[in-house]
C-alpha cells in the first residue's frame, strides 16, 4: 500500500495539516495498517476530527477489527482508561492536542503501552487483510469518573475556575459532582476554538481564566489543553504556575510515598532538580516526550513524572500511571484542602527560544561530552545557572534554554552558547 501520511510521522504520534498532509484517505489507510484484534478509538472536538475518525474506523472495520468508539467528544486520558478497562489490543485518539486549528493527528497505544517512535513508523510495512469487523459505540464517562474518585476524598468547598478549552474535559466536569462552586469556561465542544488556541502553557491564552479567578475571588483555577492531558494551575491572584512549580507542588503532596524516584525531562529547572533531591527524591532525567515518560515511570517504578510541557503522572496504587490532567487536578484539590499552594522560587533569569536546525550544530551536540549529561542534547550545569541545547523530536528546530541566578551568570552562559552555536547575539 502506498501510504499518504509519510510526512506526518513524528516521534510520538502522527500529525499533519488537515486536507494537505492528513486526509480522510490517509486516515483510512492508517486504519487498515493498524488493524489489531480490537481497538478503542476516540476524538477531540476539532471540526476535522469526526471525518478522520469515520475514515479511520472504516479502515479498521475493513480489516476485521473489533472497534469500540467512545461516544461524543473525548479526552486522551479517557481513551487511555478505556483501553485498560476494555482490555483492547490497541487505542487511538484522533486529536490535534494543543496545535493550531489546521492540524490534527493520531495518538496510539498498543498492548496497554505507548506506541511511538520507530515501532510506529514500521506500521507502513504491515500486511493488509480484508475481513469484516464489528463496531460499537460505548459511553465510559461515568465509569471513568468513578475510578478517578475512588481513592480521593474531597470534603472542602472550594470555588474553582476550570478552563476547558472547548475540549472533552467539559462534559466530564459537567458530570462530576464536587462540593463548592465551580466556574466552567468554554464548555461547548466548539471545534474552532473561537475564544483562544487550546495551549494553556502560552500565557496569553490564560487571560480569560485569570480574569474570572480574580473577579470571582476563586481559590484557584485549572486550565487544560485540547485533549485533556496537560495541566496548568492558576493561583487566586491570577498567577500561572510554571510546570516546574507545579511538579514541585505535586511532589509535596506525595512526599511520604515509599517510592522515591521522580522522572523529569531535560528542560526542567535545575532548582527543581536540587530541591527534589534535598527532599529525599532520586531524580532521573530523560529526553522529553509524554510517551517516554509513561514508559520510564513504569520501568523505574517511580512515584512521579513531570514534563515541562505540562504532562504529569503520579504512579501509586490509586490510579493507572497515565498522563491524566483531570486526575492530577483532583489530586491537587484533595491536597489543597489542608495545605497552601507553595511556589518554588525559580531562577531570576529564564530564557527559552528556538533556532533553525543546522548540520554543524547537530554534529557538535553529538560530539560534545565534556562535563555534561547528554540526553538527546547537552545540558551544562554551573553553580549559578545552566543551559540546554537539544534538537526537537517533533519540529524542525533546535531548542535553547537557560537559567541564570544573576546578570553575571547570564553573561557567562550567553558567551558560551554563542561560541557553541556560532550565531549572532541578536538571536539570543
Amino acid at each position: 500500500m502506498q501510504v499518504e501520511f509519510l510526512n506526518c510521522f513524528n516521534q510520538y504520534d502522527i500529525r499533519g495539516i488537515v486536507g494537505k498532509e492528513l486526509t480522510t484517505k490517509a486516515a483510512y489507510q492508517l486504519g487498515r495498517l493498524f488493524a489489531l484484534k480490537s481497538v478503542v478509538i476516540a476524538k477531540d472536538s476539532r471540526s476535522s476530527s469526526n471525518d478522520l475518525l469515520i475514515a479511520f474506523s472504516k479502515g479498521l472495520l475493513d480489516s476485521g477489527c473489533i472497534v469500540f468508539e467512545l461516544e461524543g467528544v473525548s479526552s486522551s486520558p479517557l481513551l487511555y482508561f478505556a483501553s485498560f478497562y476494555l482490555e483492547t489490543a490497541g487505542a487511538v485518539m484522533i486529536t490535534g492536542s494543543h496545535n493550531p486549528l489546521e492540524y490534527n493527528g493520531f495518538k496510539f497505544m498498543k498492548d496497554g503501552k505507548p506506541f511511538y517512535g520507530e515501532a510506529l513508523k514500521q506500521i507502513i510495512n504491515n500486511l493488509v487483510i480484508d475481513a469484516v469487523g464489528s463496531h460499537q459505540i460505548i459511553d465510559l464517562r461515568a465509569k471513568y469518573l468513578q475510578t478517578l474518585l475512588k481513592n480521593i476524598q474531597i470534603t472542602r468547598k472550594f470555588k474553582i475556575a476550570w478552563e476547558c478549552n472547548n475540549s472533552g474535559i467539559a462534559p466530564l466536569l459537567e458530570c462530576l459532582s464536587l462540593l463548592g462552586e465551580h466556574l466552567l469556561l468554554n464548555i461547548s465542544t466548539d471545534g474552532n476554538f473561537a475564544h483562544t488556541p487550546p495551549d494553556p502553557l502560552l500565557e496569553n491564552n490564560l487571560d480569560q481564566i485569570k480574569q474570572v479567578i480574580t473577579e470571582n475571588k476563586c481559590d484557584f483555577g485549572f486550565a487544560f489543553d485540547g485533549d485533556g492531558d496537560r495541566l496548568v494551575l492558576i493561583t487566586s491572584d491570577g498567577k500561572a504556575l510554571t510546570s516546574d512549580q507545579l511538579i514541585y507542588l505535586i511532589s509535596l503532596s506525595i512526599k511520604n510515598s515509599e517510592k522515591r524516584k521522580v522522572i523529569l525531562d531535560m528542560k526542567s529547572s535545575q532548582i527543581l532538580v536540587e530541591q527534589l533531591q534535598k527532599d529525599g527524591f532520586e531524580v532521573i532525567m530523560v529526553s522529553g516526550g509524554h510517551s517516554i515518560m509513561k514508559d520510564k515511570i513504569v520501568k523505574e517504578d517511580a512515584i512521579l513524572a513531570g514534563e515541562a510541557s505540562g504532562h504529569l503522572i503520579i504512579n501509586d496504587s490509586k490510579y493507572y500511571p497515565l498522563d491524566d490532567a483531570l486526575y492530577i487536578a483532583l489530586r491537587l484539590v484533595e491536597y489543597l484542602q489542608n495545605n497552601p499552594i507553595i511556589e518554588l522560587q525559580l531562577a531570576f533569569i529564564r530564557r527559552e527560544f528556538k533556532i533553525p536546525k543546522s548540520f554543524d550544530i547537530l554534529e557538535k551536540i553529538k560530539a560534545y561530552n565534556n562535563d555534561v549529561s547528554i540526553l538527546n542534547g547537552i545540558r551544562k550545569i554551573y553553580s549559578d545557572g545552566w543551559w540546554l541545547i537539544r534538537a526537537s523530536n517533533t519540529e524542525n528546530h533546535i531548542l535553547i534554554k537557560y537559567e541564570a541566578m544573576s546578570q553575571e551568570a547570564q553573561n557567562k552562559i550567553i558567551k558560551e552558547l554563542l561560541e557553541f552555536i556560532n550565531m549572532p547575539l541578536s538571536l539570543m
